[in-house]
């Protein structure tokens, strides 16, 4: 499958604005610098200008947007930080799973010698006072 040919209007620059102006749809002037009366080398030279000043402007607001929002993230960072050190210490005050299972294990055992003795409490009773 072939592709078609492009024609160098393709690889031109293509840059719209808010203004709806484009940097593409310039025409380059005449060869050559023109005199000392101010006029560039090309026609519309100022408009691009224009355009290009006013793109820059928008860039340095988003530059400040995304410097206030990276600082902020940086906030919300030390926040976590903080929050995590609390979590972290509040873990370590929490009893051991050694300290829980020789707690259960005391309590499975006192909870058994309960019911032994009441359930054979007055056999056990008359069998040690037997002479």
């Amino acid at each position: 499958m072939t592709e078609p040919v492009q024609s160098a209007e393709d690889f031109k620059p293509k840059l719209a604005t808010k203004d709806g102006l484009t940097l593409s749809s310039y025409t380059p002037g005449p060869a050559g610098l023109n005199g000392s009366g101010g006029g560039g080398t090309f026609d519309g030279m100022e408009a691009r200008v224009a355009v290009l000043e006013n793109e820059v402007k928008h860039i340095r607001e988003d530059i400040g947007l995304i410097r206030t929002d990276v600082r902020k993230a940086g906030d919300d960072i030390g926040t976590i930080k903080t929050d995590l050190a609390l979590a972290k210490a509040d873990i370590k005050r929490l009893p051991s799973k050694e300290w829980n299972v020789k707690a259960l294990s005391g309590l499975a055992a006192f909870i058994t010698a309960l019911t032994v003795l009441v359930n054979f409490g007055p056999t056990i009773l008359r069998l040690l006072k037997a002479p």
